[in-house]
């Protein structure tokens, strides 16, 4: 799988500093290599390398726009009422809020990118917050795309099992059996997708009160 792993890495981060949305990718990687390896293993290499390509592209974009692009951004970001009062909360608040932002992306992951790139923050704040704050989302999408991959396997393979092979015992059928898998997937992707939501609204939350002290608005 590691020329496919690198090939996903160099892929998001170039989707990312084109500002195509990540999170259609971070599944779709999940799905590819959940089919491949299955999901615990799967999972874990989506994870990885989409978490390596949105550094690899945090890092080029952060430094493109603080040296090549860096009036233009912030020209953007003047017209735009709650880019100023991201911009104010990140001079003030610093590192806290670029974890915040990370947590609820109310600003899409690329755009923020370009935007941290022309403020006052360190490049070290700003990699260290966005390599703990996307974790658990780039995790739970990554595993939501390997579990929906593994349910559709695990319902051909209850199909084919209920077509070829007969048991004497109902609950002792391999369709049974299968089917219940396909409920604990189900039951496993709520409960992740639920707990991120929760973290989210919390995220985002705090953030507004942080956004709410913006003088310039």
């Amino acid at each position: 799988p590691w020329p496919a792993f690198f090939v996903n890495i160099l892929v998001f981060a170039i989707s990312s500093m084109l500002l195509i949305p990540g999170i259609l990718l971070t599944i779709a990687s999940g799905a590819a290599f959940g089919m491949a390896l299955g999901l615990g293993k799967g999972t874990a290499i989506a994870t990885l390398s989409i978490w390596v390509g949105a550094l690899l592209s945090t890092i080029v974009s952060f430094f493109t726009a603080r040296y090549l692009f860096r009036d233009h951004v912030r020209a953007f970001i003047m017209k735009n009422p709650k880019l100023r009062a991201i911009d104010y909360a990140i001079q003030t608040k610093g590192q806290r809020i670029v974890l915040l932002m990370r947590f609820s992306p109310i600003v899409p992951f690329g755009i923020f990118n370009y935007v941290i790139g022309t403020t006052g923050a360190s490049f070290r704040d700003h990699f260290v917050a966005t390599a703990v704050g996307i974790l658990p989302g780039t995790a739970v999408y990554s595993f939501v795309g390997a579990a929906l991959a593994s349910g559709l396997m695990e319902y051909k393979t209850a199909d084919l099992n209920e077509q070829f092979v007969a048991y004497e015992r109902e609950d002792c059928e391999p369709g049974f059996e299968d089917r219940l898998n396909i409920v604990f997937l189900v039951i496993g992707v709520a409960t992740t997708v639920g707990a991120m939501c929760v973290i989210s609204h919390y995220a985002k939350k705090q953030l507004d009160q942080f956004l709410e002290e913006d003088p310039t608005n």
